[in-house]
């Protein structure tokens, strides 16, 4: 399997064994910005030489200004509910694979403005069985837009984004 992560400037690739290990990894400056129009072209060009015929791509490529508009899953939300949100592409040049386009989520708290994630719910997933017990549990997620995440009994039920990369740019 291939998992990749795609965002707004930076495209991240990596080869995983069937135990979830990374076997190798790649990464570019073909993030959406530089790719637009040209998608299918730079996946086919970043993965040359790996044949895995599962992709599963997440982050800004399944935005309004991605590849396809993948829908937000609402939170609370686990692994089966962002699996069930997933899309499969259809690729006239990579016709041997199957690629699907991972859903981000949402939150809508009853006070405070909405909140979105595109990638980042991928990497919570990944954390959750390294978390000692059900939970709950608060998270740092740290970047440009760092998202502080509350993880309770292996679901995502809610986060917040704190604007520090701007504010510090």
């Amino acid at each position: 399997m291939i998992a990749v992560d795609w965002g707004t400037s930076s495209f991240r690739a990596y080869r995983l064994d069937a135990a979830g290990a990374v076997l190798e990894q790649r990464s570019a400056a073909a993030g959406l910005i530089a790719c637009q129009g040209k998608f299918e072209a730079v996946l086919a060009q970043q993965l040359e030489g790996w044949d895995d015929p599962l992709i599963v791509m997440a982050g800004m490529i399944g935005s309004r200004n991605g590849w396809r508009e993948v829908p937000y899953v609402a939170c609370p939300a686990g692994l089966a509910e962002i699996a069930a949100g997933m899309v499969e592409l259809a690729t006239g040049s990579l016709p041997h694979r199957r690629i699907f386009i991972a859903p981000g989520l949402s939150d809508r708290p009853a006070a405070g403005l909405p909140e979105v994630m595109r990638g980042e719910e991928t990497q919570l997933l990944g954390l959750l069985d390294e978390l000692p017990g059900a939970g709950p549990h608060t998270v740092c997620l740290p970047g440009t837009h760092s998202k502080w995440a509350s993880v309770d009994g292996g679901r995502i039920t809610a986060f917040h984004t704190a604007m520090t990369g701007e504010l510090y740019a």
